[in-house]
């Protein structure tokens, strides 16, 4: 017996040596691509995601996070995102710069990704930066209470549209800033309260959607001209032009023109109000899903628009 475990630790010293050894060799030997413009393998991505995420995680949780919807720490924060985050992580209606398309990993696209990470979260991220990331650490260069207007205008981003940010960044308009600060006071997008999910299911399956598309709950809908729509509560755009919001899912659906000129999505005839009840219930498609985000924030759907 004792024999045994002899060879089962040297066995076990062998293959820790080879490993090292392997370790070695493949670290000396230039194979990992290191260019920038090519991506990491899928076992990188994930180490160094996994390990992105939960460091955050363990470090942000004695932030405490202030009130994110005065008018002036809105004001502060459009400013300073202009000027620091625009560049790499793009704006509503604003393309990244050479240098914010060039970084591995991509920067995300803040209006459709902020729901993975909490207040606290982003402010640890915007003061320290990532490593491995691109991403800098905007401390001891801001204050604390600029780093808090950052965070509370990124907050603030999936619910602004290309043309309110564009009169906002360039003429500073109060009158966009004040709606800003009331729709993260909660106010409620127009229509999104009124729409019955109940209703809207009856309505998209007499309007005969399921001839395009396949939607859970809607009886003979076997289509294939058009996507699934089996998750619609969780894409971040619809048909790849505006944020998946209930105002802008209900225009799609009332007028899908208005929305993308040339678009092969017909206009169904349905009225205002009704498309307010389809858009209720085609956005509870995958909700059960994401009532709380990856990380127990609310995804960006329920933010305020």
């Amino acid at each position: 017996m004792e024999g045994r475990w002899k060879y089962v630790v040297l066995g076990a010293l062998a293959a820790g040596f080879l490993a090292a050894a392997g370790g070695l060799a493949f670290l000396y030997s230039g194979i990992y691509p290191i260019a920038a413009n090519e991506p990491h393998t899928k076992v990188v991505d994930w180490v160094l995601t996994t390990l992105q995420e939960h460091s955050v995680s363990s470090r942000a949780g004695d932030v405490s996070a202030p009130d994110l919807t005065e008018r002036e720490l809105l004001a502060d924060g459009l400013a300073l995102y202009n000027r620091h985050c625009a560049v790499c992580h793009g704006a509503p209606g604003v393309e990244r710069a050479i240098m914010g398309r060039g970084l591995n990993p991509d920067p995300p696209r803040l209006a459709t990704e902020i729901r993975d990470w909490s207040n606290a979260e982003l402010f640890w991220i915007v003061a320290n930066g990532l490593k491995m990331a691109g991403m800098p650490a905007f401390q001891p260069g801001l204050s604390d209470r600029e780093v808090w207007a950052t965070v509370a205008f990124m907050r603030a981003l999936p619910g602004i549209s290309p043309e309110e940010y564009r009169r906002a960044s360039v003429g500073g308009d109060a009158r966009i800033l004040a709606l800003l600060e009331e729709r993260m006071r909660g106010a409620t997008p127009r229509g999104a309260a009124d729409g019955d999910p109940t209703e809207g299911r009856r309505l998209v399956e007499a309007y005969g959607c399921g001839s395009c598309h396949i939607i859970p709950g809607v009886a003979n809908s076997k289509g294939h001209v058009g996507p699934p729509l089996t998750k619609l509560g969780l894409r971040h755009y619809i048909a790849g032009a505006v944020l998946n919001n209930p105002e802008n899912l209900a225009r799609w659906l009332h007028s899908p023109e208005a929305v993308e000129p040339g678009t092969a999505m017909p206009s169904v005839g349905a009225t205002r109000e009704e498309a307010v009840h389809m858009a209720a219930y085609l956005l509870t498609l995958g909700a059960d899903e994401s009532l709380v985000g990856p990380r127990g924030i609310l995804p960006a759907r329920w933010l305020p628009h």
